[in-house]
């Protein structure tokens, strides 16, 4: 065995030693500005932060834990668990090289009226999220690119997604005087696959699970240029669903109007 072998070998010994018996807190050098956890729990390689505050906030509770590879990969896997009140999320990831990052099993439950609560307000300006109503997915994967400028773009999605008990704000004055109506949507899954021809696009089959809209759409991706285009044709089922859907234009024969969207993400 070469000098250079024994030098790397010891040198993963001594990292992995690291992992297995530093403490937890000994990450938090590690944490991106405006993060701080305030009670840190178990060690590097298998702990959590019971007290996670982004921003001044509470965001609720992380575990995370380093799995041993498999027998196909020398890589391990980090496992990952977020949960707050009513709302959960796990993964796992695997790095596929310097700019790329495999998230796998990707199982959320989601309320958005929690990640309302939990998001700072600027990242909330970012954000369209609904006042009520719950996101589930099943098994979802998808891959992280990290671009030039550092940040990360989502791809290659696969898997579905539910969004159940959605309602959205209807009306209401500027000043507060008359409150907004709060108008149930129902409820629409989204499954992603790969678009036939053309790997470089995902595409999303969207419908609608019930409710007072009809709706059939597709949704593609394209992560190399970061746009999205959504195609669907909606039906309204209630008078207050049939109002909503007046800013789409006048109906055709069969009562059903085309939405079209595209833009950045």
């Amino acid at each position: 065995m070469t000098l250079q072998r024994v030098l790397g070998a010891s040198l993963a010994g001594l990292l992995i030693g690291l992992l297995v018996w530093l403490p937890a807190r000994t990450l938090a050098p590690l944490l991106p500005a405006g993060v701080q956890c305030a009670e840190w729990a178990g060690r590097a390689w298998d702990g959590g932060c019971a007290r996670l505050v982004v921003q001044n906030m509470a965001f609720g509770e992380v575990r995370w834990a380093v799995r041993s590879p498999s027998s196909w990969t020398l890589i391990p896997e980090l496992e990952l668990r977020w949960a707050r009140a009513d709302s959960a999320l796990s993964a796992r990831l695997l790095m596929a090289g310097s700019r790329q990052i495999e998230v796998r099993r990707l199982q959320a439950d989601l309320a958005f009226a929690t990640l309302r609560d939990s998001l700072p307000a600027a990242a909330l300006s970012q954000l369209s999220l609904p006042r009520a109503g719950r996101l589930r997915t099943t098994e979802l994967s998808l891959s992280l690119d990290r671009l030039d400028g550092g940040a990360w773009r989502a791809s290659r999605l696969a898997g579905a997604a539910r969004v159940t008990g959605l309602v959205t704000a209807v009306g209401g004055a500027p000043s507060g005087t008359a409150p907004a109506e709060a108008v149930p949507l129902g409820d629409y899954e989204l499954t992603f696959s790969a678009a036939r021809g053309s790997p470089s696009e995902t595409m999303g089959r969207v419908r609608d699970l019930g409710g007072p809209i009809q709706l059939q759409g597709d949704l593609i991706l394209q992560p190399a240029e970061s746009r999205y285009r959504l195609t669907a044709r909606l039906q309204a089922r209630s008078p207050t669903a049939r109002q909503l859907l007046e800013s789409l234009g006048p109906p055709d024969a069969n009562g059903s109007r085309e939405l079209s969207l595209e833009g950045e993400y």
